[in-house]
């Protein structure tokens, strides 16, 4: 099971307040689709329309509104969190955490 975090200050941020309500909840699905596929905040064009109910070409129009206030960016074949890493853990990271409680549990 992996987590999403996010600032208890996140509703009154500044481009949360700036996206409309519908971007700002595709923003928490894209959230949700990194850290669940473990992607470091990169969002497929392929998997844009899968992760939400919106509309392919609604939410292909939200995802240039998150653009356009600096929540999302182009990364050449989708989109990127901006910041994601900041704030949630990388792949790797997830990885080695895994790996050495395995090794904790071979222990037992």
């Amino acid at each position: 099971m992996s987590w999403v975090k996010l600032d208890d200050k996140f509703t009154g941020h500044r481009k949360i307040l700036a996206a409309s309500p519908e971007a700002a909840w595709l923003h928490i699905e894209g959230l949700c689709y990194c850290a669940q596929q473990e992607t470091d905040g990169a969002i497929p064009d392929t998997a844009l329309a899968m992760l939400t109910r919106f509309s392919k070409p609604k939410a292909i129009k939200l995802a240039a509104r998150l653009i356009e206030v600096g929540l999302w960016e182009r990364n050449g074949t989708g989109y990127a969190i901006h910041d994601y890493l900041d704030y949630n853990p990388s792949k790797k990271s997830l990885e080695e955490k895994r790996k050495a409680a395995r090794e904790r549990m071979a222990k037992k």
